[in-house]
């Protein structure tokens, strides 16, 4: 084993006596972070560049409920005075220092080089290799060079040479692995630094390989640590590779990575895929991501293209009419510059590769919207108008791929690339996406491989797919499509697992992709095995019926779940739930009164044909109030209990976050009020499915007999999703229809199978119910029947009747 896959297999274990050296490391420089000095030019450019790749990472990191910043900070000795970007930088600037130390090791085995000449980069320039040591972010330290910070970058020197193994890695991709390893866990799932594993990129690479053979040029444009670029060296060792990444540290890495495997680390650029440059007449214009511009004219283009990233700083700032740098943000920033210029020299590529940056539309900064909202136009993938922006779910990823495929692929191209799986299956967001259409060029796609049954990134669930295109022809239906399951979880996340290994033991169904909308090309994909695709076929169409979701408190489950203790005077003693939702709220025990308590139904509450609601739900509307709660002054004189109740938690309350747009109102001028309320919130009767749920199955939910309330009528909450409905026999009819095993595998052939919406029933053909028709009373009977069935068998018997009974209406 290599040290550095030492090393990262030693840092699994919180216990490990190698996180010493690096905790006093990243505590030292973010104690020198806190205190203002002399490098505050070059760190207020970094966290604007910070910005740029999260939006605001102070308040980003704060305010998620996964972050403690006060334990992350006992953690690493410092008290996070001055906010978890210090920290963020400081774990950074430990990686930074890693990597150099390791490259220098690489290329001059036991020569010695002062701290001055490693952190500025001037040892790789004499070296000959001096893209591996461009000035970057961590040239801070020599700004502020004492004792604390050369005792803590000799610590990280000793750990390293202390490490047993060769110092030549086997598998370069433990670059990226160790920079996941130094970022905790709470920060990466907040940030979304999820990395693609390495089998993963081995395998995409082949089979691009196998279908498009011989490519010339190769290009990943998010590269990260760089596992795409080395699986297409190792795979077609003569190509031209080429990488983009706009983090800084993300390219030292890849081109460490890529100098262990014996390639050129400058075909790795620091470059915003977002902000490429743009050539207006013969002047390019290039935007270093920090607010400053360069207008470049070709003939000095040319002369900084010819000399690459080898370029003199001093030729450089004359041939781009830039003053002489008086500083190390200075000089930062003219590299920055030149990194995105030679972007525009690269040749368009014949294959692109790579995993594109997950980032819906919600959680862009606003100037990060503004800034790429002439893209999204450009490529018409954000249609959404007015109060649709306020559920707008659109994916970053989309906008990255028609760019790439528009400027940076050779017409008739490929690309093998990993996407969210919902960009296929959603039926709202990525339907202008599934136009396949890169402004001028069609693009399609002639295989997609569906990960979403298992969890190929590590410490992560999230529905993933890899989608096969070809540029330049229009979309062509079906689809081949190959969905993965099987016991393969902990396989995919071993360190060295191999795309063969993985492959080999994985569980891969053909079947095929199809629009699950006749005639609209843009409707969500079904996917179905190929023997069940015409059958399924006269599944779909339309109803008159619609699905609604479940009440929504705004993230303030802790206020309105609760638990009954018993009677009082005035009504009901209750306690909330106070660890639930978004919003921590205070453990209180109170009394109210009855008026506005349901028993609440919880996805975890509901199986096939059984609900059993665990706690209860405080909900200030009625049927006549709908989305508008009881005004408070009604409130205060009718449920005086109730009214105190919720002016307790007034401030939590005021501080939600779930209401969007023009629910904004509401909540300003009724703060008591919770969402997703209408009539049909109190029929009396539901057909109810889990919102999260790989499977698709659904229960009645009746009225109830209730020790505390009565008879009274259940609420479902936001994790179930619902058909209301007025009359019994009506409900168990729709939930017999639903269960019919046809009807349950079309819907998972077309769901998002990490949330299923209430839409996913609006694309079946469900006949009405008939009151007076036998077959419908019939499998409302057996449905019914299923409900209060209590053994396997006796489940298994109404099923298959179901199922009898359900094929009569399809025929």
């Amino acid at each position: 084993m290599d040290r550095i896959s030492f090393l990262v297999n030693s840092l699994r274990r919180e216990s490990s006596p190698h996180w010493t050296p690096i905790r006093r490391a990243v505590g030292a420089f973010c104690r020198h972070l806190d205190e203002p000095g002399p490098e505050r030019p070059l760190t207020a450019l970094w966290e604007r560049e910070l910005s740029a790749l999260y939006g605001d990472p102070g308040p980003v990191l704060c305010r998620n409920n996964r972050v403690d910043p006060a334990a992350l900070g006992r953690l690493y000795g410092v008290s996070c005075g001055g906010g978890l970007t210090h920290l963020l930088q400081g774990i950074l600037t430990s990686y930074g220092v890693i990597i150099r130390l390791l490259a220098l090791d690489f290329l001059a085995p036991g020569a010695r080089y002062s701290w001055g000449e490693l952190l500025d980069g001037s040892c790789f320039r004499r070296l000959g290799r001096g893209c591996c040591g461009e000035e970057d972010w961590c040239c801070w330290l020599l700004a502020r060079w004492d004792a604390e910070l050369s005792d803590a970058c000799i610590g990280l020197r000793d750990l390293l040479e202390g490490l047993p193994g060769s110092k030549v890695p086997e598998r370069p991709e433990a670059i990226q692995a160790l920079y996941q390893q130094l970022l905790p866990q709470p920060i990466r799932h907040c940030l979304g630094e999820f990395y693609t594993p390495p089998w993963m990129a081995e395998g995409m690479v082949k089979e691009a390989l196998r279908r498009w053979p011989g490519p010339r040029r190769v290009l990943d444009p998010t590269c990260g640590g760089g596992v795409f670029l080395l699986a297409a060296l190792r795979a077609a060792p003569g190509c031209c590779l080429a990488g983009l990444d706009i983090n800084a540290f993300a390219v030292l890495g890849a081109r460490t990575a890529l100098l262990f495997a014996g390639a050129d680390p400058r075909s790795v650029l620091h470059c915003d895929l977002l902000a490429l440059p743009r050539w207006e007449d013969d002047v390019l214009v290039v935007e270093d991501g920090c607010g400053g511009q360069l207008r470049l004219r070709r003939e000095a283009f040319d002369k900084i293209a010819h000399q690459g990233l080898d370029a003199p700083m001093k030729e450089v700032c004359r041939l781009c009419g830039l003053p002489p740098p008086k500083g190390a943000a200075d000089r930062v920033r003219v590299r920055m510059l030149l990194n995105r210029a030679l972007s525009a020299a690269l040749p368009p590529a014949d294959l692109l590769v790579g995993n594109f940056p997950w980032v819906s539309w919600e959680y862009l900064s606003p100037a990060e919207r503004q800034r790429a909202l002439p893209l999204w136009q450009r490529y018409g993938l954000f249609p959404h108008r007015k109060i649709e922006k306020s559920f707008a779910n659109e994916d970053v990823s989309a906008l990255m791929l028609c760019l790439c495929l528009d400027r940076l692929v050779v017409p008739g191209g490929a690309a093998a690339v990993v996407l969210r799986q919902a960009l296929f299956k959603s039926r709202r967001n990525g339907a202008s996406f599934r136009r396949f259409q890169a402004g001028s060029t069609p693009f399609c796609v002639v295989r997609l491989d569906d990960f979403s049954a298992l969890q190929p990134f590590a410490d992560v669930s999230v529905a993933a797919a890899a989608a096969y295109l070809e540029t330049g022809r229009p979309q062509r239906y079906d689809v081949p499509c190959f969905l993965w399951g099987g016991r393969v979880n902990r396989l995919m996340h071993r360190p060295g697992s191999t795309a063969a290994e993985v492959f080999a033991a994985a569980e891969i169904t053909q079947a095929l992709a199809r629009p699950s909308v006749a005639g609209d090309p843009c409707s969500g994909w079904i996917t179905v095995r190929a023997e069940e695709a015409d059958s399924l076929r006269g599944l779909l169409g339309s109803n008159p019926y619609r699905a609604r979701s479940g009440v929504f408190t705004g993230g303030a489950n802790g206020v309105y779940c609760l638990r009954v203790l018993g009677r009082s005077p005035g009504g009901l003693l209750i306690r909330n739930l106070s660890d639930q939702g978004k919003r921590q709220a205070e453990e209180v025990i109170a009394e109210i009164e009855p008026d506005y308590l349901y028993p609440m139904a919880r996805g975890s509450d509901l199986q096939q044909w059984s609900v059993r609601p665990s706690a209860y739900l405080l909900c200030p509307h009625t049927v006549r109030t709908r989305q508008m709660p009881v005004d408070g002054e009604v409130l205060r004189a009718q449920a005086p209990l109730t009214w105190a109740y919720l002016c307790r938690f007034r401030e939590v309350l005021d501080q939600r976050r779930g209401f969007a747009g023009w629910e904004k109102f509401i909540q300003q001028s009724q703060f008591h009020a919770i969402l997703r309320v209408g009539a049909y919130t109190f029929s009396p009767y539901k057909v109810a499915w889990r919102y999260i749920s790989k499977r698709f199955f659904c229960a009645v939910l009746p009225p109830m007999d209730d020790p505390y309330l009565g008879r009274t009528i259940p609420l479902p909450n936001e994790k179930l999703m619902y058909l209301p409905v007025e009359r019994e026999e009506e409900a168990y009819y729709l939930c017999g229809v639903l269960s019919f095993t046809s009807v349950r595998r079309c819907v998972e052939g077309y769901m998002n199978p990490t949330s299923i919406s209430a839409y996913v029933v609006e694309k079946l053909a469900i006949p009405p119910f008939a009151p007076d028709s036998p077959l419908h009373l019939e499998i409302a009977h057996w449905c019914r029947l299923g409900h209060l069935s209590s053994t396997e068998d006796g489940r298994l018997q109404v099923q298959q009747r179901l199922d009898q009974l359900a094929r009569a209406l399809y025929p």
